[in-house]
C-alpha cells in the first residue's frame, strides 16, 4: 500500500500533486472534503435501557430510565474509546465485562443528567479519560 508521501506533494503557490495530477490546494480541499466529513463521524446509538456497548459503538446516549451499560470486554480493543453520556433524568450505571474494571471499580455511575463518561481500554481493563 502505497503511504501518503508517495501519492501527495507540494509545490509552490499552493499547488498540490496527487498521483502526478496537479491541483490547486482550495480545489484538492473541494474534492476530498466529503471524505474528510465521513471519516470524522462516530456512530452515535441512543438508548432507554440496559444496554451492551459494541465495539462499533462510539457514543452511547442515555436518553431516559435508569438502567445499566455495560461495556464489552477490553481485550482485544486497546484504545478504543467510548463516551456514556446521560442526558436523561436517571442513574447510569456503567459496568465492566465480567473481571474487568474501570480505573479499580467494576462499575462508575453517572447520576447527573447531560454528565458523561469518557474511558479508554487498556486492553486488560478501562480507563477514564
Amino acid at each position: 500500500m502505497a503511504s501518503l508521501d508517495d501519492i501527495l506533494t507540494t509545490q509552490k503557490n499552493g499547488v498540490v500533486a496527487i498521483n502526478g495530477i496537479q491541483r490547486l490546494m482550495g480545489d484538492f480541499l473541494t474534492l476530498i472534503q466529503p471524505a474528510l466529513g465521513s471519516a470524522l463521524k462516530v456512530k452515535y446509538t441512543p438508548v432507554s435501557g440496559t444496554y451492551t456497548v459494541a465495539a462499533g459503538d462510539c457514543v452511547v446516549d442515555c436518553t431516559a430510565n435508569t438502567f445499566t451499560v455495560t461495556l464489552p470486554t477490553a481485550i482485544g480493543l486497546q484504545g478504543q474509546i467510548f463516551t456514556v453520556k446521560n442526558s436523561g433524568t436517571g442513574v447510569i450505571t456503567v459496568a465492566a465485562a465480567g473481571g474487568e474494571f474501570i480505573d479499580g471499580a467494576a462499575t462508575r455511575i453517572i447520576a447527573v443528567q447531560y454528565e458523561s463518561l469518557t474511558i479508554v481500554s487498556t486492553n486488560t481493563g478501562w480507563i477514564v479519560v
